[in-house]
């Protein structure tokens, strides 16, 4: 592919981690979350790399000036953040969003999810995992996805699915459908989950890839989930 635009999305509250510092400056080896996230997705070829801010990350700006920093002033959901890149741009790539607490995403998915983006209008990378604790449903009808439920509105919480781990491909033809999300009624805020919903009814086909790699491709949101990967990455 030869021009991509990534999104990070690293605006969020982060309550559910507990922690003095903000989420995603915790530390894994000696580099924040949202750091070891900026390094992989710099890894990716032909490139341009955007970040979703908020207020405490404002001082990446001095450490990472090649890459386009945009400050979401209020946390309104992942669907909102994107909303608010779009309004910001001018013109558009493909693009490719990952969320800034799953740094240890494999490369290789990312790449994946790019490849199938030149004949898919939408990607979403999922995993299959026997026990979910937090992550989206992936529900798919005719080879396409359906949409995806947020874990919180999940009616019964099944085993042995499909999982959104976050990451989303999205042809720049079809960032307009970005537009047509509405805030959520159940959870009161914007989600890009809901994209895939929007996308479905308006006969646009999305990809599910599935990872193999389900230690290390969901986000960090937990103390216990903190602890969790930084053994796992540490052995590694």
């Amino acid at each position: 592919m030869k021009n991509l635009d990534i999104v990070i999305l690293a605006a969020g509250k982060g309550s559910r981690m507990k922690t003095k510092k903000p989420k995603l400056l915790n530390q894994i080896n000696g580099k924040s979350l949202i750091e070891h996230t900026i390094f992989k997705a710099k890894k990716i070829k032909n490139s341009k790399v955007n970040i979703i801010i908020n207020k405490d990350l404002e001082y990446l700006k001095e450490k990472f000036n090649k890459i386009t920093f945009i400050k979401q002033d209020k946390a309104n959901g992942t669907g909102h953040a994107v909303k608010t890149y779009i309004k910001k741009k001018n013109k558009f790539n493909d693009t490719l969003i990952m969320m800034g607490d799953a740094p240890f995403i494999a490369l290789k998915d990312l790449n994946r999810v790019i490849n199938y983006l030149k004949k898919n209008a939408i990607v979403v990378l999922g995993s299959k995992i026997k026990k979910n604790f937090g992550n989206g449903l992936i529900i798919l009808k005719n080879d396409s996805i359906k949409e995806i439920k947020e874990f919180k509105v999940i009616e019964k919480k099944s085993n042995n699915k499909y999982y959104n781990t976050g990451v989303f491909g999205i042809q720049k033809k079809y960032l307009k459908l970005v537009k047509l999300i509405k805030k959520n009624e159940k959870l009161g805020e914007f989600l890009i989950t809901d994209l895939l919903k929007i996308a479905f009814k308006n006969n646009v086909k999305s990809k599910l890839v599935i990872t193999e790699r389900n230690n290390t491709s969901f986000g960090i949101n937990t103390i216990h989930e903190l602890k969790k990967i930084s053994k796992f990455i540490i052995r590694s």
